[in-house]
């Protein structure tokens, strides 16, 4: 059943201008956080490996406004699937049977878009450092760039 889910949301794409970018930018699809259906849905985008502060600073602005809502951003899809069926499978018994795929995150797990760190309760949305590689991107709280608040609802 969880598969199920996951294949049909990963079938929505979310639509992005990629014309307007300064990057080219793939939709890997959106996923249930923990695989719990009208939980926090995520949106997966894949950038560029070489991907330059900067880029990604405008990529985040541009998806924030367009669709405001949480997004896990990577440089590289090849463990993509592993990460969604480890998140989705997180406290169940099965768990173990899906590894999180640590070492491919840690280098191509580079920001995610949520709420920021300190100041989330206002409603403010921040683009965040995720892997060993992205830091060089962030400040002390791991945030990028702090992108305010939602003109839109959250997708």
């Amino acid at each position: 059943m969880i598969k199920i889910l996951i294949a049909l949301l990963l079938a929505f794409a979310v639509p992005v201008q990629s014309d307007t970018l300064p990057v080219k930018v793939k939709v890997l699809g959106s996923s249930w956080k923990h695989g719990k259906v009208g939980g926090d849905l995520w949106h997966n985008i894949l950038v560029p490996e070489n991907i330059k502060k900067d880029e990604l600073i405008a990529v985040a602005k541009a998806l924030f406004k367009d669709r405001p809502g949480r997004y896990h951003i990577f440089t590289d899809d090849k463990e993509f699937q592993a990460f969604i069926d480890s998140d989705a499978h997180y406290m169940e018994s099965d768990k173990p049977n899906y590894p999180y795929p640590e070492k491919w995150a840690n280098k191509h797990y580079i920001a995610m878009i949520n709420r920021h760190p300190t100041r989330g309760y206002l409603g403010e949305w921040a683009l965040w450092a995720m892997s060993i590689s992205a830091l060089k991107f962030a400040g002390e709280d791991s945030v990028i760039v702090t992108l305010g608040k939602p003109d839109k609802d959250i997708k």
